[in-house]
């Protein structure tokens, strides 16, 4: 063999390293390193949590990470973790409603973090988001980002509210469907009219996320509707802080509507 053969062959085993060491952990393993977080974590048995890959938030990581050429790789595998679902033996199956939910990120190298679920979740994501490295570069970005925030830290972005006509429609849905079901329908529909007529009485112009720029920082506030089974659906207004290199902090958050014993308040 030439040096220059064997020049060459050295640059092509170099090159393969590099690139089996950017993608070094395996799905099965990704799953793993989130069971034992969430068994650790909250002292559940690793054989009664299952797991569900979360595709779409490593996509929405990957699209604010910085891109180098050359060290081009996923800076984190997500999973969504319950206690419960589908325990599968050669001899039988069972199934148990699950009954909370946990989110981990995964590192390509292995390292945990807890989000969704865990009492530091914040922190979690914003060493996350360090350790990657990434750019959030206008005011569309911060909103998506803020967004990205939310799903990953409260699970809570698909309740952003963007119009007031999915705000009626979501309402009216609660008030019927997840109300308490002794309650006659003609009652629940009396009942979200005048939840519907209280909030259309604040003359809101605006309720979608509003996003403000400060030197390299943004603000980004979000309207979100709070739904939970049996009870009034509420907004809540969030007020997030985000960095350029995408470090966020919840500035505020309070129900905005409806709110007991005070004059209702969404911003205008």
């Amino acid at each position: 063999m030439s040096k220059r053969s064997a020049f060459v062959l050295l640059l092509l085993l170099t090159a393969a390293q590099y690139v089996l060491g950017q993608a070094t952990i395996s799905d099965e393993q990704v799953r793993a390193a989130a069971e034992d977080k969430v068994s650790k974590a909250m002292e559940i048995p690793r054989s009664a949590l299952t797991t569900r890959r979360r595709e779409d938030l490593d996509d929405s990581l990957f699209s604010f990470q910085r891109k180098i050429a050359g060290h081009i790789h996923r800076g984190g595998f997500f999973v969504e973790v319950v206690d419960g679902g589908y325990q599968v033996t050669p001899a039988e199956a069972t199934f148990t409603p699950p009954t909370r939910k946990w989110l981990v990120a995964v590192s390509p190298d292995g390292k945990p973090y807890g989000l969704y679920g865990f009492p530091d979740a914040l922190a979690a994501f914003n060493e996350l988001v360090s350790s990657v490295g990434v750019d959030v570069r206008n005011e569309s970005q911060a909103e998506s980002f803020g967004r990205f925030c939310l799903a990953a830290v409260e699970a809570s972005d698909s309740s952003i509210l963007y119009d007031k006509l999915r705000l009626r429609h979501k309402a009216e849905e609660q008030f019927l469907g997840y109300m308490d079901s002794h309650t006659p329908t003609s009652v629940k529909e009396q009942q979200f009219l005048k939840w519907w007529r209280g909030f259309a009485a604040l003359n809101v112009r605006n309720i979608a996320p509003q996003v403000v720029k400060t030197d390299s920082s943004y603000t980004v506030r979000f309207n979100l509707l709070q739904l939970t089974t049996g009870r009034t659906p509420s907004i809540a207004a969030w007020v997030i802080g985000i960095s350029a290199g995408g470090t966020c902090k919840v500035q505020s958050r309070q129900t905005v509507y409806p709110i007991e014993g005070k004059q209702p308040h969404v911003q205008r």
